[in-house]
């Protein structure tokens, strides 16, 4: 027992001594450790279970990369920015948040997810709405400085609105494909242009630029009107809204 009781101090005091020269050494000199039987010993052309530096340092490269798409990932689920808008078929107000996509200079598209509110006016009660909303600006115009003009904005969004009298499938009261469309759900396209002012960043709080827009839109269901009867007008189907997005980033 007296062997055993002296032995394992000494193969402690081994291992630590082995560890400590083992940060001195470089990476070029391939020299490599093994595990046998819970010691470690200097590599033998023999030897099992081998593992050199580059593996190492390889399995922790692919760890990083890992890591960092991991974190490319949840970073782009935060929002770019916020909108506030007024009327355009998706509440009298509604407010929401968004993200760009395209690079910092040429950020050309975003998705918007709004949430909005029609006042009750002569019903029972208002209405909520969500908008999921898809834009895309091809280009901006340099005005000043910190002034952009974007002559073009465009795409489309589907709306859902909230309420006992709207419905998505039609109900049994009415006779069968008697509504050929849903109440509650529309697709609409829109038209715009928007002026973009960046806020310098002498001054920059929380926003990176403000940008005020107007859009005109139209839903499928004014389209059809609209290509089928020609006493609609096209100002009979458009609906206006104004807003402001607030870049954060």
């Amino acid at each position: 027992m007296k062997p055993l009781k002296y032995s394992l101090p000494l193969l402690l005091l081994a291992l630590f001594a082995v560890t400590v020269s083992a940060s001195d050494w470089p990476a070029d000199d391939k020299i490599r450790l093994i595990a046998i039987n819970d010691s470690l010993l200097t590599d033998t052309p023999d030897s099992v279970a081998v593992e050199d530096f580059d593996s190492l340092q390889n399995r922790s490269s692919r760890y990083e990369r890992i890591v960092r798409r991991y974190h490319k990932f949840w970073m782009g689920m935060v929002p770019s920015h916020i909108k506030v808008q007024y009327a355009g078929s998706i509440g009298l107000f509604s407010i929401g948040m968004g993200w760009h996509y395209g690079g910092r200079q040429h950020r050309k598209w975003e998705t918007d997810l709004q949430f909005g509110y029609l006042p009750r006016y002569h019903r029972r009660t208002g209405n909520f709405i969500l908008t999921a909303r898809e834009s895309y600006i091809p280009f901006r115009v340099r005005l000043g400085d910190n002034l952009d003009i974007e002559p073009l904005s465009c795409g489309l969004f589907f709306s859902s609105i909230f309420g006992e009298e709207y419905w998505r499938e039609q109900p049994s009261r009415y006779p069968r494909k008697y509504y050929g469309f849903s109440t509650s759900i529309r697709a609409n396209v829109f038209i715009g242009q928007r002026l973009r002012f960046g806020i310098p960043s002498s001054v920059r709080k929380r926003n990176n630029s403000l940008t005020a827009y107007y859009e005109l839109s139209a839903s499928e269901l004014d389209l059809i009107s609209f290509s089928t009867n020609r006493w609609v007008s096209l100002w009979d189907i458009l609906s206006l809204s104004v807003g402001i997005k607030f870049d954060l980033f």
